[in-house]
């Protein structure tokens, strides 16, 4: 079963990991991105090439959630699952209607595009852009989920 993690406690993941066949890492709870050093989590979950899911929480937000997120997807999660505002700011390509965590849902599609496009989603990661409507997306294709 999955094991959920905030990256404010993303140094004891590396101890947790062993235990899991996968993980999911929340970037809800940001201390600073010195987090993501060689001990954390995903890294060890990558050394033991167990799948873990990414969840961008506010990526948008701040400069310190993107970096920290961005640095999260170098370590190739094999699914990035948020709202239209975090996997656009993900993108590079958050417009003024995706403000704030939620932002308004209206371009769920447009965002998934882009996340193929741009190569988010790819042979490797599922992206899930979750609303209203929820788009999965991998390299090729785009599923509507209502």
């Amino acid at each position: 079963s999955a094991l959920a993690v905030s990256s404010c406690v993303v140094f004891s993941t590396a101890q947790i990991t062993p235990l899991t066949s996968d993980l999911i890492l929340k970037a809800a709870s940001l201390l600073s991105s010195s987090s993501l050093r060689g001990t954390d989590g995903s890294t060890s979950s990558e050394r033991r090439t167990i799948p873990f899911v990414l969840d961008p929480v506010g990526a948008g937000l701040s400069a310190l959630r993107l970096e920290t997120c961005r640095k999260l997807v170098q370590l190739q999660p094999a699914i990035i699952k948020g709202n239209a505002a975090e996997i656009a700011a993900l993108c590079n390509t958050r417009t003024e209607q995706q403000r704030g965590i939620d932002g308004d849902g209206s371009d769920a599609y447009t965002t998934a595009q882009r996340a193929r496009d741009v190569g988010l989603a790819n042979e490797n990661c599922v992206v899930v852009v979750t609303g209203e409507v929820d788009y999965v997306v991998d390299h090729e294709n785009i599923s509507c989920v209502r």
